[in-house]
C-alpha cells in the first residue's frame, strides 16, 4: 500500500503501478530501491557518515592532546574545531579561559568570542566586547563587525546598528559587510536606502575587470538577488 500511495502522491510513471500491482513483492522492492536507495543517495549517505566520523575523530584527538598537554595552543585548536562544528558553548568556554591570561587583549581571540557569542544569541556579550574594537581597521573589515551591528539591532538599539552598518559601507571594498547591510535595510524596511546601496555595488562590479568579477562571483550573485 505504501508503494502505491507514494507512486500516486509523487505522480510516478504508470509502469510503476503495473509492476507494483501485478508483482507486488518484487515490484515494491524494486520501487523502493529505485526511489530511496539509488547510487547517488547511497553515496551521499556514505559521505555524510564519513564526514561525521572524521569530525568526531578529530575532536577526540584534540581533546586527548589537551588532556595530555593543557597549553594555550591546544585549547585554541580544540575551541576552533568546536566552533567550526557548531559546538558554540564548548568553544566559548575554552576561549573565555584565555581572557584571564596573557592573551586577554588578543584581537583574534576577541573576534572568536564574539562569533561564538553571536551564534548563541548572547548579543549583550557581543556588544560589550565589540564596541571597544571599532577603532581597529582589522575588526571593521571582519564578519565580527557585522555580528556587532546585528546584535545592536536585536537588542533594539537601531541607531547604533544603523551607524555601524553605515561605517562599514565603504565603496569598492567590504562587500560581505555591505551585503549584510543591504539585508539589514531590507529587514528594517528601508527600501529606498537598500535599492541605492545595491545599485551602487552593482555599478562598482560593472566597472571591474573580468578577473575581479570572477573572484567576486558569489558575492555578486548574492547582491544581484536583492535587486
Amino acid at each position: 500500500m505504501f508503494c502505491l500511495y507514494h507512486a500516486y502522491a509523487h505522480k510516478s510513471d504508470y509502469k510503476w503501478f503495473f509492476v507494483i500491482f501485478f508483482i507486488p513483492l518484487v515490484g515494491c522492492l524494486f520501487y523502493l530501491y529505485h526511489h530511496f536507495y539509488n547510487r547517488d543517495q547511497v553515496e551521499q549517505v556514505s559521505e555524510n557518515i564519513k564526514e561525521a566520523i572524521f569530525k568526531n575523530l578529530k575532536i577526540d584527538k584534540l581533546q586527548k592532546n589537551l588532556n595530555f598537554s593543557n597549553t594555550h595552543t591546544n585549547r585554541i585548536l580544540l575551541a576552533d574545531e568546536y566552533l567550526k562544528n557548531g559546538l558554540y558553548s564548548e568553544a566559548l568556554d575554552l576561549y573565555q579561559q584565555e581572557t584571564k591570561g596573557s592573551y586577554k587583549d588578543d584581537l583574534g581571540l576577541k573576534k572568536k568570542i564574539i562569533q561564538a557569542s553571536y551564534k548563541l544569541k548572547e548579543y549583550d556579550t557581543v556588544i560589550a566586547l565589540g564596541k571597544d574594537l571599532l577603532d581597529q581597521k582589522e575588526f571593521t573589515k571582519s564578519n565580527e563587525a557585522v555580528y556587532l551591528a546585528w546584535s545592536y539591532h536585536y537588542e533594539n538599539k537601531s541607531a547604533m546598528a544603523d551607524g555601524l552598518f553605515q561605517k562599514l559601507n565603504i565603496p569598492y571594498t567590504n562587500y560581505p559587510q555591505r551585503l549584510e547591510y543591504a539585508i539589514y535595510l531590507e529587514e528594517t524596511r528601508q527600501a529606498e536606502l537598500k535599492t541605492e546601496l545595491v545599485n551602487s555595488m552593482i555599478m562598482e562590479f560593472n566597472n571591474m575587470d573580468r578577473y575581479e568579477k570572477k573572484l567576486k562571483k558569489n558575492i555578486i550573485n548574492e547582491i544581484q538577488r536583492l535587486r
